[in-house]
C-alpha cells in the first residue's frame, strides 16, 4: 500500500467534489438552512438543547455525506479506478477523505451555531479533539456502508445490523462528552464515553479488515 496511491486517490476526489459542488454545495445549505430554523424556532438554549440540536442536525449530515462516498462515481471510471489500484487503497482514500469532509462539516456546524445562538463552549480545542475521535468510527461506519450499496448489497438489511447499531451509541457518546465540555470539564474526564467511542472506533475497524476482502473478491 503506498502513500503516494492514497494521495492521488484523496485529491481526486477533492477535485470530483468541487467539480459538481451542487452535492457539496446541497449539504452545506441543508446545514445553514437547518441551523437557522433551529434558532428561529427555538426558545432560550440551555446546554442540554443546544448540545441535542446540534447533534442531530449533524446526525443527519453524516449520513447524507456518507451515503454518496461510492455512489457518485461513474462505472466506467469505477472499472478503470479499480483496475488502477488496490481495493484496500481505494477504500481507505475513500474513508479518509469521508473523515476530512466531516470534521470540516463538524466545525463549521459549530461556528454557526455558535453564531447564531451563542453559548459559553469551554475549551474549543477539546470539542475539535471530540470531532476527531467521534468522526474515525463515524467515517469508517458510514463508508463501509456506501461501498455495500453501490456494489448491489441489500442497503437496508445492512443499514439496521451494521450502521444503526454502530451509529447511535456512537453519537450517544459523542453528545454526552459534548454537553461535558458545554459545562466547562475536559475531554479526558469523560472517561466512559471515551472509552465507548474508541471501542467502536476498533470494532469498527476490525469488522471493515475482515469483510472487506471478501466482498470484493465476490
Amino acid at each position: 500500500m503506498r502513500f503516494i496511491d492514497i494521495k492521488v486517490l484523496i485529491w481526486k476526489d477533492i477535485q470530483r467534489e468541487f467539480r459538481s459542488f451542487h452535492q457539496l454545495g446541497a449539504v452545506i445549505a441543508f446545514l445553514s438552512g437547518t441551523s437557522y430554523l433551529v434558532y428561529f424556532f427555538s426558545g432560550k438554549e440551555t446546554f442540554e438543547e443546544w448540545n441535542l440540536l446540534f447533534w442531530i442536525v449533524y446526525l443527519f449530515v453524516s449520513f447524507f455525506t456518507g451515503y454518496r462516498v461510492f455512489e457518485e462515481e461513474l462505472v466506467k471510471y469505477r472499472v478503470l479506478t479499480y483496475q488502477l489500484y488496490h481495493p484496500n487503497v481505494i477504500y481507505l482514500a475513500r474513508n479518509i477523505y469521508l473523515f476530512l469532509l466531516l470534521v470540516l462539516l463538524g466545525i463549521l456546524l459549530f461556528l454557526i451555531f455558535n453564531l447564531l445562538m451563542p453559548i459559553s463552549v469551554g475549551y474549543l480545542f477539546d470539542w475539535f479533539l471530540l470531532l476527531i475521535t467521534f468522526n474515525i468510527g463515524n467515517s469508517i461506519i458510514l463508508s463501509f456502508n456506501s461501498f455495500l450499496s453501490s456494489q448491489s448489497v441489500n442497503q437496508t438489511l445492512m443499514f439496521s445490523v451494521l450502521v444503526l447499531p454502530l451509529t447511535f451509541p456512537l453519537f450517544g457518546a459523542g453528545f454526552l462528552t459534548s454537553l461535558l465540555l458545554l459545562q466547562g470539564g475536559h475531554i479526558l474526564d469523560s472517561g466512559s464515553q471515551l472509552k465507548i467511542m474508541v471501542g467502536i472506533n476498533l470494532f469498527s475497524i476490525a469488522l471493515v479488515s475482515i469483510l472487506l476482502p471478501y466482498i470484493w473478491k465476490n
